[in-house]
């Protein structure tokens, strides 16, 4: 896939990744704008998330983002437009600008995905990863309504983790950029396992 050119991007504190889908609810005219011009292309826009390092007390994006499709519109009881949207692809933001309503336009570079060959360090984590997902989502039924049908697919399942786990952004986006998923599973794995660890007898 070449360069992405003019690639408006989504400032968001929610995480979204290949393959995750999130609602959202605009009003702002930037981003109507943004829906009218782009609504119906396959790359619509790019989510970026922030740091969560302060510059100067300001927070700041993170250069790779993923590049969303919208699969829904719906209007809001509060007159607001709401749109469900699902992550694509990740991009690395090379040179971005901010036009006058405060859109931010970028050129990004497309990122390779894991590999797709999960088999040498699976060791029945897709199994657990998705039961446990599924209970999760049960007690979140708007999460639920976005995944009727869960994915037996292990880069897949850690993405949904890595997306809801307390972990920071920036971790997030380094262990997406590496080779595989094995060290993604290994810190999903070990912060499921310690929410369902006994305390200590002296506690």
């Amino acid at each position: 896939m070449s360069q992405i050119e003019n690639l408006p991007v989504f400032p968001i504190d929610a995480h979204i990744f290949p393959g995750g889908k999130l609602k959202l609810r605009l009003f702002e005219p930037r981003y109507i704008r943004l829906i009218k011009e782009r609504g119906h292309l396959e790359t619509a826009f790019a989510m970026a998330m922030y740091s969560h390092v302060l510059i100067e007390q300001k927070p700041q994006l993170l250069q790779i983002a993923t590049v969303v499709k919208i699969i829904d519109f719906e209007p809001l009881d509060d007159g607001f437009l709401g749109i469900t949207v699902e992550g694509q692809s990740l991009v690395m933001i090379d040179l971005m600008k901010t036009e006058d309503d405060g859109l931010h336009i970028a050129n990004c570079k497309p990122l390779p995905e894991w590999e797709e060959d999960t088999s040498a360090f699976d060791h029945g984590h897709t199994d657990y990863l998705k039961d446990k997902l599924l209970s999760l989502y049960k007690e979140y039924p708007d999460f639920l309504a976005l995944y009727p049908h869960l994915k037996s697919e292990l880069n897949w399942l850690v993405m949904r983790w890595l997306e809801v786990l307390p972990v920071p952004s920036d971790l997030k986006l380094e262990m997406l950029q590496e080779e595989n998923a094995s060290n993604a599973v290994m810190l999903v794995r070990m912060m499921l396992d310690a929410t369902e660890s006994p305390p200590p007898e002296n506690l």
